[in-house]
C-alpha cells in the first residue's frame, strides 16, 4: 500500500516486518515491492524509474519463482514504451520458461498477453489478437474478472486500429460492465475514453463527447492529471472536427 501511495521507503520497511511475521523470504518480499514500485512509476509514465525498480528486484535472485516471472512481465511493460522490443522479447522468453514450471495458469496467461503486446508493437495485429484472445480465455476460466476486462480493453484498442469499430465497441462495453460491477473507477475512466475514441472514429461526435466528458469528470475526481490532459486533447479533437474551434482551443489551453 505504501508503495502504491508513493512512499516506497516506507514500503521497504514494512516488507521487512512482513518477512519476519509471515515467513516471506527477503527476495520474495523485495521482488513484490519492486513490482509495486515499478507499477507506480509506470502509472506516472516515468518508465525509466519503472525499469530501475524492476531491475533492482530482478537482481536480487535468479531462481525460477512466480514472483520473478511476474516481475519479468512487469519489466516488459516498462520496456515497450521506450521502443525496447528486443529487450522485452528476451525477458518474455525467460518469463515463459518460468511460467511453464508453475501450476497457476494465470502466469502463462500474462505471458500470452505480453506476447500480444509485442506483436501489436510491431503491427502484427492478427498474431496479437490470437495471443490476447488466448489470454482472455484463461482469465475468464480462472474467474479473474479484472484481468479479463483489461484484456477486453486491449482487444478493443487493437481492433480499432484495424478499423473494426463494432468489434471494438463490443469489447469495451464488456470491459465497462465488469469495471462498473467491481467499482474500479480508474478503469471505468479508461474504458469510457476508449469508447469515446471508437465513437470519434465513427464520426459519432455526440457520443464521443459524452464519453470523453464523463471520463474527464472521473479522472478529475481521482486527481489523475496526466490522463485527464490526454482526454481533454481527445475532446478538443471532437470539437475541432465539428468546427467549434473556440472550445477546442480552450481545452488545449
Amino acid at each position: 500500500i505504501h508503495a502504491t501511495l508513493g512512499d516506497c521507503a516506507q514500503g521497504r520497511q514494512y516488507s521487512r516486518f512482513v518477512r519476519g511475521r509471515r515467513g516471506h523470504s527477503e527476495t520474495s518480499s523485495r521482488q513484490r515491492l519492486a513490482r509495486s514500485s515499478a507499477r507506480l512509476a509506470s502509472s506516472r509514465s516515468d518508465f525509466g524509474a519503472a525499469r530501475d525498480e524492476s531491475d533492482e528486484g530482478l537482481a536480487r535472485d535468479d531462481s525460477p519463482t512466480e514472483q520473478r516471472g511476474r516481475l519479468l512481465l512487469a519489466r516488459i511493460e516498462h520496456e515497450l514504451p521506450s521502443d525496447g522490443v528486443e529487450g522485452a522479447s528476451e525477458r518474455l522468453d525467460m518469463a515463459i520458461d518460468i511460467a511453464e514450471t508453475l501450476v497457476d495458469p494465470t502466469v502463462r496467461a500474462y505471458c500470452r498477453m505480453n506476447q500480444g503486446w509485442l506483436a501489436e508493437s510491431t503491427a502484427s495485429y492478427a498474431t496479437a489478437r490470437d495471443h490476447y484472445e488466448s489470454a482472455l480465455e484463461t482469465f475468464e476460466t480462472a474467474d479473474s474478472r479484472h484481468n479479463a476486462a483489461h484484456l477486453q480493453n486491449a482487444l478493443g484498442n487493437l481492433v480499432r486500429k484495424q478499423g473494426l469499430f463494432d468489434d471494438a465497441r463490443s469489447y469495451h462495453e464488456s470491459a465497462l460492465r465488469t469495471h462498473e460491477e467491481v467499482g474500479d473507477r480508474h478503469a471505468i475512466a479508461i474504458t469510457l475514453n476508449n469508447l469515446g475514441l471508437v465513437a470519434w472514429r465513427q464520426s459519432d461526435y455526440d457520443s464521443a463527447r459524452e464519453y470523453f466528458e464523463e471520463s474527464i469528470d472521473i479522472g478529475t475526481q481521482l486527481r489523475d492529471e496526466f490522463n485527464v490532459a490526454r482526454r481533454r486533447h481527445n475532446l478538443a479533437n471532437v470539437f475541432r472536427e465539428q468546427g467549434d474551434y473556440d472550445r477546442a482551443r480552450a481545452l488545449h489551453a
